[in-house]
């Protein structure tokens, strides 16, 4: 952003970014849902989720190759995927409980409220992020949402035609990470 200060009263701010229409198309039979714009494309499934095989060959590859057909995402490509997961609990729950992130703390200090976590790890071709949230509701319980994801930093396969390649790389990371951030006692609830 660009601000320029000049002897008239009015300032002129300006954006270097240019703003991009995008279209989200929704199919809530099967709760998928995709974002689609000049450079960017994002697959959502939005409830129901079965699987990294049935997300990647039922969702991506087709739409994906519809993307590029119509002569889009040419160029570097960034791959970024992150699994969200919603719980709710009694407000009186420890999350040290159910989530290794975080570390248990003496119930002197009253009940906790409200949490945010983040961490971020370096991987060889990704970066690896999970955040813990939880937010106490009116009612005694508390909504906890969990985010896992991982972003890939793998240059050859940013410039390359392999994008199945890229996505598969991507994933492959987290399944492990988010077993390593839960505890035992929410895997047996899952």
């Amino acid at each position: 952003i660009q601000i320029e200060v000049s002897n008239n009263p009015v300032q002129v701010v300006r954006s270097g970014q240019t703003v991009n229409d995008q279209i989200i198309f929704k199919n809530p039979i099967k709760g998928w849902a995709i974002a689609m714009a000049k450079d960017k494309i994002s697959f959502h499934v939005i409830k129901d989720y079965s699987g990294w095989h049935h997300f990647k060959n039922e969702l991506i590859i087709p739409f994906y190759e519809i993307y590029l057909s119509l002569g889009l995402g040419k160029g570097r490509r960034q791959s970024n995927m992150i699994y969200l997961n919603r719980f709710t609990k009694d407000i009186s729950v420890d999350l040290s409980d159910y989530y290794t992130i975080i570390q248990r703390l003496d119930h002197s200090f009253g009940v906790e409220a409200n949490t945010f976590i983040q961490r971020t790890f370096n991987a060889a071709n990704n970066v690896l992020i999970t955040k813990l949230n939880s937010q106490a509701r009116p009612d005694g319980k508390k909504n906890i949402i969990l985010e896992c994801g991982a972003i890939c930093r793998d240059v050859r396969l940013m410039m390359s035609n392999n994008w199945e390649e890229q996505t598969d790389k991507t994933h492959m990371p987290i399944r492990n990470f988010f077993e390593a951030i839960i505890t035992e006692k929410l895997r047996k609830e899952l």
